[in-house]
């Protein structure tokens, strides 16, 4: 285990300023009845088009600045602290009609490191997807991710392929702003992802979900390709009002290296998903699922106990708080095996008033990696906490600090790509003056053709 246990992670957080809107892993999106009153980047809602674009400048604060430069894997190697300078930008075009929505985006990242060995490092994403709904009973969605990042082990945090059963639950399309703090090596990938899903009301109470994911892209470790594709099939029947219960299988592949077996993972879901408004509250939402996880190499079999819980509230106006924990596997792309966690995320943000925002959060998973001898030492655990201060001048301007802590750690039997250490701990500190504006806003009327 690392030396920083979580509650001296949650405590650090709590009392600092720091990272972001991109590190969105605590946020809860808003609900369409419950829009972001926020000032700053306070987009228009309901039909039309919008083309925007965003940017942002800093400065701030990093206590490893070894921890991106390749080649740097000797712990005797004392970390170095140092001044870094922060950009981001992006653009959006967003179409929204009454049944459907589609959406283009996106968004980069860089950090520039004055004086040291290595002068920055960048990351790019892009993103296009839609949704459509042609009846009420009726609805799919599809979307289609590009990106050009560092390496990271940010997927040992859940990445989950949720069943969708609603409109509400279609997973959004918009390119996001590489998140620079977890990068383990300067060295950059390009990975391609497909996301693809359909729901359908087959009577009041039942609904059926499918989905589909195909994910492939560089390998940390030769010349070769890792590839990762996944399906799921399941259905949701609505008890009551509140409470709803869902039962379905899916099945994921991983290949790492080339003239290697693939591995392969079945996995029944039984789960429930509670709503209930209470009187002191605006919405409170629970669910949870368990199952069983069967995983082979073609050689061995591993079953395992999967399952998750999700709570979230939302607090008056404009204020979300959120607990989850998570018990699954993941094929991660910056190793050669597969690891099985559990993980636990917490985080509360919102507005104090219509200018000033904050947020905070934490996350932690620990588990081992691959399927072999589990007395080996191939365990691992990570944690990062995060908090962040906004002040918005107007609509189209905002100010930011921003901190984030971050520590990993894998145990000697596991194998990691050339120049990444074991045992990491990283902290950074940063301010940034950020811009949006609107190219292009056409809101359509509420009788428009469609």
């Amino acid at each position: 285990m690392c030396s920083l246990r979580w509650p001296a992670c949650a405590l650090i957080v709590l009392g600092a300023v720091c990272l972001q809107a991109q590190s969105a892993f605590a946020q809860v999106g808003n609900r369409p009845e419950r829009p972001d009153r926020g000032l700053y980047k306070n987009r228009p809602t309901g039909s039309g088009d919008l083309l925007d674009v965003n940017g942002s400048a800093g400065i701030g604060w990093d206590n490893n600045l070894l921890l991106t430069v390749p080649g740097i894997s000797d712990p005797r190697v004392p970390a170095e602290a140092g001044l870094i300078g922060l950009f981001t930008g992006g653009a959006s075009f967003t179409r929204t009609r009454e049944r459907s929505n589609f959406n283009a985006s996106t968004a980069s990242a860089a950090r520039y490191y004055p004086g040291q060995g290595i002068d920055r490092i960048s990351g790019y994403n892009a993103s296009v997807g839609g949704a459509m709904s042609p009846s009420d009973r009726t609805g799919f969605w599809a979307n289609q991710l590009v990106s050009y990042e560092p390496f990271t082990f940010s997927s040992i945090f859940p990445q989950t392929y949720a069943p969708v059963f609603e409109p509400g639950g279609v997973p959004p399309a918009e390119a996001v702003a590489p998140s620079l703090d977890q990068a383990a090596l300067a060295q950059q990938y390009l990975s391609y992802q497909t996301n693809a899903g359909l729901y359908r009301r087959m009577s009041q109470r039942t609904t059926f979900s499918a989905g589909y994911h195909f994910l492939q892209g560089d390998s940390a470790y030769v010349h070769d390709k890792f590839t990762n594709q996944g399906a799921y099939a399941g259905f949701r029947y609505s008890a009551t009002r509140n409470l709803g219960f869902r039962a379905g299988y899916g099945y994921q592949q991983g290949s790492y290296l080339a003239g290697t077996s693939p591995i392969r993972t079945h996995n029944i879901d039984a789960g429930v998903d509670y709503n209930r408004a209470l009187s002191f509250s605006r919405r409170t939402t629970f669910s949870f699922s368990t199952g069983t996880s069967a995983m082979t190499d073609g050689f061995t079999t591993h079953y395992q106990v999967v399952g998750g819980a999700r709570l979230n509230h939302e607090m008056g106006r404009t204020w979300n708080a959120s607990l989850s924990y998570d018990r699954s596997f993941q094929f991660v792309q910056s190793l050669l095996q597969p690891v099985f966690y559990d993980s636990a995320n917490a985080g509360v943000g919102g507005l104090i008033n219509r200018r000033l925002r904050a947020d905070i959060g934490a996350r932690a998973s620990i588990g081992s990696v691959g399927l072999g001898d589990h007395t080996a030492d191939n365990g691992f655990d990570t944690y990062e906490g995060f908090a962040s201060l906004s002040f918005a001048l107007s609509r189209f301007a905002e100010l930011g600090a921003n901190y984030t802590i971050y520590r990993y750690r894998f145990g000697s039997s596991v194998v990691l790509p050339i120049g990444v250490a074991h045992d990491v701990e990283r902290q950074s500190v940063g301010v940034h003056v950020s811009v949006w504006a609107p190219l292009y806003n056409r809101v359509r009327s509420g009788n428009a053709t469609r």
